[in-house]
């Protein structure tokens, strides 16, 4: 009777922790496609910026005779250099802002993970209690039947042999 009420108590405890398991699941999918639309989102961003400052730099350079001009002056190659000087520039901050995007969802990502395995150890430390009180219930209903011990050991050698 107890042992049955200790399985059914273990019973209960892994439901427990399965409904958490998918809650915690359901919680994972939805960072995971969160985090998936923040990355694209700031990609579609840093590309649209990217653009027009790409636009706002071509547009320095003077067309025609005066461009002409500038190319024979060497402001042309100046511009030039300066132009690649604030592309690089630009490159880099929108890889800082991609990896400081990446840190922090990582940072969320480890506490959720954090959440998974405090869950599974409560499980862990339940079930492993629970079984525990099981043993000593099972040992005494197996005590108070010996005919049943007596053909176990004769089923214990028959299996070594």
């Amino acid at each position: 009777m107890k042992r049955q009420k200790l399985q059914s108590f273990a019973r209960t405890a892994t439901e427990d922790f399965t409904q958490a398991a998918n809650a915690v699941e359901a919680k994972r999918i939805a960072m995971v496609e969160c985090h998936r639309a923040n990355r694209k989102a700031l990609q579609a961003s840093q590309d649209e910026r990217w653009t027009q400052e790409a636009i706002e730099r071509s547009a320095r350079f003077r067309k025609g005779i005066r461009g002409l001009w500038d190319r024979v002056t060497g402001k042309n190659g100046k511009l030039r250099d300066q132009n690649a000087q604030e592309a690089a520039t630009a490159a880099e901050r929108d890889a800082k802002e991609k990896q400081a995007l990446i840190e922090r969802q990582l940072e969320e990502r480890q506490r959720l993970q954090r959440e998974i395995l405090a869950a599974r150890r409560v499980h862990t430390y339940e079930i492993t209690r629970i079984y525990r009180e099981i043993s000593p219930a099972q040992k005494f209903t197996m005590a108070a039947r010996p005919e049943d011990d007596a053909q176990r050991k004769r089923q214990r050698h028959r299996l070594r042999l």
